[in-house]
């Protein structure tokens, strides 16, 4: 699943190198979700996704864990649908 993904990639060797925080005059919950690029990017930019939603999982150094990552990515589009 996205746990050994993430292992693989190195991300229990991560650690935070620094915290900023920023006064921002905006609704949190919008800067949030503009972070938050996987949820927004296929609603809020239908042109960019009807040009790059095809691209498939390739570059990781497993195969079968790139199917399995690409199920999983299929999963989601199946269940947030298309962005037209």
């Amino acid at each position: 699943g996205l746990t050994a993904g993430l292992r693989e990639n190195g991300l229990d060797r991560a650690r935070i190198v620094a915290r900023k925080n920023y006064l921002t005059k905006a609704n949190w919950k919008l800067v949030l979700e503009n972070f938050l690029e996987c949820y927004h990017c296929r609603p809020a930019h239908p042109e960019y996704y009807r040009v790059n939603g095809h691209v498939k999982v390739t570059a990781t150094r497993d195969a079968d864990k790139a199917v399995e990552w690409q199920n999983e990515i299929e999963a989601w589009h199946s269940v947030i649908g298309d962005a037209e």
